[in-house]
């Protein structure tokens, strides 16, 4: 019941930022007026669409690498099938089972002999995927020359500008990190394994460290599973930029993306149903800090309500699987609202 109550705490989090951007959106009718008479080229959302589709594929085609490196079974239908599945329950599950969870769950009982490593997979592809993202931010923010902006908020600016210098920070540090644990072979040191004891992280920290254990004697897998994440995150970055050139017309530049789109995005991560609301505060609060004054106000807000729309679609796909196999997704999602609350 707890469980419950918490994804529900969530859910009302993320509507009640929707609705505060909402209501702002509504309350300035010259924004609004700017943007439905503004120029559209509808057109583009239909390759914005299929950018945002192929990153989520490939993001499958990642796990599936993952998996397949333990010596595990796992055909490329099957990770799209998970992986849409999970896809799907992010945004929509409401009990305690979320789309890691359905993935670990069914994997591990597919495996049977290799259930610490299925859980280990989703873990792992976890922290590859966040890593990337921090890898794209990092890169793009430092190759940017900001001296070329006129802006029409410094204070947004400096605020942004502060945020990308926290993530080339926490790049840096994962970077320190992942050699001090993975080359140096200090993450198989004993005292590693007492971290495992805090309350409420145990659980999370020992699935990472073995997560981190397993797979460090697989470079040529970490590299692969890295240059993917790295062209999901620059492809999604022109997938919203089509996104805003369709909606808009008069958007920040292409190179503009590639450094605000990573950065907004470190929000999906904030534990919401699918970083709804987070992402789209973050985006709009990322568009104010490049736009110059002339630009519509809320244009990152309207760029980003665009996105979720066609991620939606995407996690329909989801939508279908679950139909077609709805039987076994009921058992499925039961064992893991089971297995979960043991573990919790």
């Amino acid at each position: 019941m707890k469980k419950i109550l918490v994804k529900l705490l969530q859910f009302a989090i993320s509507f009640a930022i929707l609705g505060y951007l909402l209501h702002q959106l509504s309350q300035d009718k010259e924004t609004l007026d700017r943007i439905w008479s503004g120029p559209k080229n509808w057109l583009l959302l239909i390759p914005a669409s299929l950018l945002i589709l192929f990153t989520t594929i490939l993001s499958f085609v990642r796990w599936k690498l993952l998996v397949t490196a333990l010596g595990m079974k796992f055909s490329l239908s099957d990770a799209l099938r998970l992986g849409f599945l999970g896809y799907l329950f992010n945004f929509l599950s409401v009990g305690i089972a979320g789309g890691d969870v359905i993935k670990m769950v069914f994997l591990a009982r597919q495996q049977k002999e290799h259930r610490m490593e299925a859980v280990t997979t989703v873990v792992f592809d976890r922290i590859v995927g966040l890593f990337g993202l921090l890898v794209v931010g990092s890169l793009s923010f430092l190759m940017f020359d900001v001296s070329r902006l006129s802006v029409g908020e410094p204070d947004a600016l400096k605020a942004f500008l502060l945020l990308g210098k926290i993530t080339v920070g926490l790049t840096l540090t994962g970077t320190v990190v992942a050699i001090l644990l993975l080359v140096t072979g200090f993450v198989n040191h004993p005292l590693l394994d007492r971290l495992t004891g805090f309350p409420g992280l145990g659980g999370m920290i020992r699935k990472a460290l073995h997560a981190l254990r397993t797979y460090r004697n697989k470079p040529r897998i970490l590299i692969t599973a890295l240059l993917i994440s790295l062209a999901v995150h620059w492809l999604l970055s022109v997938g919203i930029y089509l996104i805003a050139r369709a909606i808009t017309g008069n958007c920040p530049s292409l190179p503009t993306h590639c450094v605000i789109v990573p950065i907004a995005n470190i929000a999906n991560a904030a534990p919401l149903p699918g970083g709804l609301g987070a992402f789209e505060a973050a985006l709009d609060a990322v568009y104010r800090a490049v736009s110059p004054g002339t630009a519509v106000l809320k244009q990152g807000f309207v760029v980003a309500l665009g996105f979720r729309f066609i991620t939606l679609l995407v996690a329909g796909v989801g939508v279908f699987y679950r139909i077609a196999n709805r039987q076994a997704v009921a058992e499925l999602v039961q064992q893991s609202q089971a297995e979960h609350s043991v573990e919790a």
